[in-house]
């Protein structure tokens, strides 16, 4: 693509006035798979005493629910087979490790100057799974923050995450937005695939070249999207 045709599809993204950042994988670095393993160990450890059962058998229960289900992520598993199971217990005790990470994560260099740049012009937002104090104490210490109208967490979607399509109509309706005036940005293929179909323009963040049919654009990070869009 020419770096003319390249400004023209970009000047698709910058028509539209409301940007919607996901949280995990796209405004902070993604799981790793050693993260990955520990969520799914927290998450049979979880089951294993909420059935009063052994470990074994709670990995037994795990996998045989897991098979032929959308990977839509821990959080929506537990909704969709344990609903009696308060939703922050999961989030508490499946990411715990995790979420500690956060306390050490540090901006891209350049990444606030570009979300400054890009708050100029559009309504920024974030539309995440989890939960509200997470993200803002993170935001909040990386300085994107106040760039942000408003954090549209997992307590105001819960139980319709993403990619429910709730999730979609609750941040059109509150930024006041229709979904063809809205980005959105999202490092999960079913969050984005779940996004365009509502109707707004998709941005997929992943370190291979996105499908026509999952994303409108495609890129391999979030500092890759700022720089080549607002260049």
């Amino acid at each position: 693509m020419t770096q003319s045709s390249k400004k023209k599809e970009y000047n698709r993204l910058l028509e539209r006035r409301v940007w919607l950042f996901d949280f995990d994988g796209v405004l902070v670095p993604n799981h790793t798979k050693k993260d990955s393993d520990c969520f799914v160990s927290n998450a049979i450890k979880l089951i294993a005493e909420f059935k009063n059962i052994t470990l074994e058998g709670g990995k037994e229960l795990y996998l045989n629910l897991r098979k032929n289900q959308k990977d839509n992520g821990l959080v929506v598993f537990f909704i969709n087979n344990f609903p009696e199971i308060d939703v922050h217990t999961v989030m508490s005790r499946i990411f715990v490790e995790y979420n500690k990470k956060y306390k050490k994560i540090k901006p891209e260099n350049g990444t606030v100057d570009h979300f400054k740049k890009l708050s100029r012009s559009k309504t920024l937002g974030i539309l995440t799974n989890n939960t509200g104090q997470i993200v803002k104490e993170t935001m909040e210490r990386m300085g994107y923050l106040r760039f942000f109208e408003r954090v549209i967490a997992m307590e105001e979607l819960y139980p319709f995450l993403k990619p429910e399509e709730h999730s979609y109509k609750v941040a059109a309706k509150t930024f006041g937005a229709k979904p063809e005036d809205i980005v959105f940005i999202d490092d999960s293929e079913e969050n984005v695939k779940a996004s365009r179909k509502f109707g707004m323009l998709s941005i997929h963040i992943t370190n291979e070249k996105s499908s026509t049919e999952v994303a409108d654009f495609s890129f391999k990070s979030n500092m890759e999207l700022l720089i080549d869009v607002l260049r």
